[in-house]
């Protein structure tokens, strides 16, 4: 590719991206690898309180950072906030009262660097665009998930009518807000088919603004995992989201007692941050249970697993946890809403199943090598074609020059 003027673009991130906690931060961080490698880069993070951030690694792949209090930490004005969903249907909602030296610093910093695209990285940073639009340049949103279905998801986890009501406006008010993007951005960012038909729903009418930048993964980075531990089997997550914690008392409930029933040996390795005091007390009391906690280098823990499972009932987007695991050389089995919107074939690339015939499908895979070494080739083999750093850079780059910003001379993209 040739690029006669390097663009300068302006990246509002939601999440401290790294270190890499989950898969939003992998999406984030991959992206920005992307777009920096011919573009100037002002990266906006989001200072959430508690959480770490390694800033030397970040500036060394953008241009400048800044890093703020985006949010008023006042429950009193936030309960305000949360009135304007009752006052105004008509406004766009936020779920924190957004902090004016915030704004005006933002500003400031976008009045210098003059950016030519600000991408926003999640759908609940509209309303921040809205008061930037003066500085913005060309606008992008970046949805890795489609929030509001996430948010109807979550009415079902409790029967608490407090929980319900707060889970009801956050579901009314996401909806509402992911239906006016189209409106207001040039360009809406969908990490699958399934997502921009969704999308395209709510709107009710096919939009060329909806571009689909799906997940990928830096496959080079991923080197096959071989394992001695031939009846472990490992689950991936961040275990403080929702959807994970439900997959893992799922798997210690249900799935692994059984699988443990024929194969007296077998093993569950929990592999992730956060896990829950379910999970804890259950591997104090199993020690066939393992949790490993926050790991910077999954491949060295899913080199001690012989198969992964993802027995996902919510969620969206499409999991980091099946492109990894594939790309490491590892089986997977899933259920249909763990493999959403992922380009696999059933029974080629991955097993796909309810959650009532994950203990016999385990069983069986785990007894047969040559249906686990099939897996295994065309699973990599289909990370490597659709979901590469490379796949992501070509539609990146023929997204972008749908907005006349991309000096794109051809369609091919090499790292």
């Amino acid at each position: 590719m040739k690029n006669n003027k390097m663009k300068k673009i302006a990246f509002f991130s939601p999440v401290h991206i790294y270190p890499i906690f989950g898969g939003l931060d992998i999406r984030i961080w991959e992206l920005l690898k992307v777009l920096s490698k011919n573009n100037e880069i002002l990266l906006i993070v989001y200072n959430d309180v508690g959480s770490a951030i390694d800033l030397d690694t970040l500036k060394k792949q953008v241009t400048d950072i800044l890093v703020i209090d985006l949010y008023h930490e006042s429950r009193i004005m936030n309960a305000l906030m949360l009135s304007t969903f009752f006052i105004n249907k008509d406004k766009l909602f936020s779920y924190k009262y957004i902090n004016k030296n915030a704004i005006s610093l933002i500003k400031d910093k976008l009045k210098y660097f003059n950016p030519d695209i600000s991408i926003f990285g999640y759908s609940f940073l509209v309303p921040l665009m809205l008061k930037l639009k003066e500085y913005t340049g060309k606008t992008i949103v970046d949805m890795p998930n489609i929030e509001y279905e996430i948010q109807y998801q979550y009415i079902k986890l409790k029967n608490n009518p407090l929980y319900k009501l707060r889970q009801y406006i956050r579901y009314y008010t996401s909806k509402r807000l992911e239906k006016s993007i189209h409106n207001v951005a040039d360009q809406i960012w969908v990490v699958s088919e399934r997502d921009k038909k969704v999308m395209s729903n709510l709107i009710g009418k096919e939009t060329s603004k909806i571009r689909v930048i799906p997940n990928s993964i830096d496959i080079n980075k991923y080197k096959i995992a071989t394992t001695d531990y031939e009846y472990t089997i490992g689950y991936m997550g961040s275990f403080g989201y929702n959807p994970n914690s439900q997959a893992a008392e799922i798997i210690i409930t249900d799935i692994f007692p059984k699988v443990k029933k024929r194969i007296g040996n077998a093993k569950i390795l929990f592999i992730g941050a956060s896990p829950t005091p379910f999970m804890l007390d259950a591997a104090n009391e199993n020690k066939n249970i393992i949790l490993t906690g926050f790991v910077e280098n999954i491949s060295e823990y899913l080199s001690r697993v012989a198969i992964v499972i993802v027995p996902l009932i919510m969620g969206g987007g499409t999991r980091f946890k099946i492109l990894e695991a594939l790309a490491l050389g590892k089986p997977v089995i899933s259920t249909p809403k763990g493999a959403e919107g992922l380009d696999l074939v059933n029974d080629r690339d991955i097993i796909i199943c309810e959650l009532n015939e994950f203990p016999n499908r385990i069983i069986d895979l785990l007894n047969n090598n040559d249906k686990m070494q099939k897996l295994i080739n065309t699973g990599i083999e289909t990370v490597r074609k659709y979901y590469s750093t490379e796949s992501l850079s070509n539609s990146i780059l023929q997204s972008l020059s749908k907005l006349g910003v991309s000096d794109l001379e051809d369609k091919t993209y090499h790292l």
